[in-house]
């Protein structure tokens, strides 16, 4: 399972955020970088992801739904790069919703 995380929580994705992939990540030309764990590049197509256990790096959070800016990530992070999945795990109060990646049918669409 891919979960999307976000680095530096005062900033926020705005629609005049550079992005670019730097890596495993998709940084903003303002500081705030985007990844998924297990690590994928946001160009990636596909990887082999086994369900192992791993740890969010210091400074790192997952995103949220609820977080003012998600309808950006949404439409700016989730659905125009691919992360190697079909679709990534966004935090929704108590539970994760799954929106698909742009390597799916329906990019942006939660299921």
């Amino acid at each position: 399972k891919h979960r999307m995380k976000r680095r530096k929580l005062d900033n926020m994705l705005t629609q005049n955020s550079k992005l670019v992939v730097k890596g495993y990540s998709l940084a903003t030309d303002h500081g705030l970088s985007f990844k998924v764990l297990p690590e994928s590049s946001p160009k990636a197509s596909r990887s082999i992801q086994l369900m192992n256990y791993f740890r969010i790096p210091e400074g790192w959070r997952v995103v949220k739904a609820s977080d003012v800016d998600f309808e950006r990530i949404r439409k700016l992070v989730i659905t125009r790069y691919s992360w190697g999945t079909d679709f990534l795990h966004i935090r929704d109060g108590y539970k994760f919703k799954c929106f698909y990646s742009k390597g799916s049918k329906r990019p942006g669409i939660a299921h």
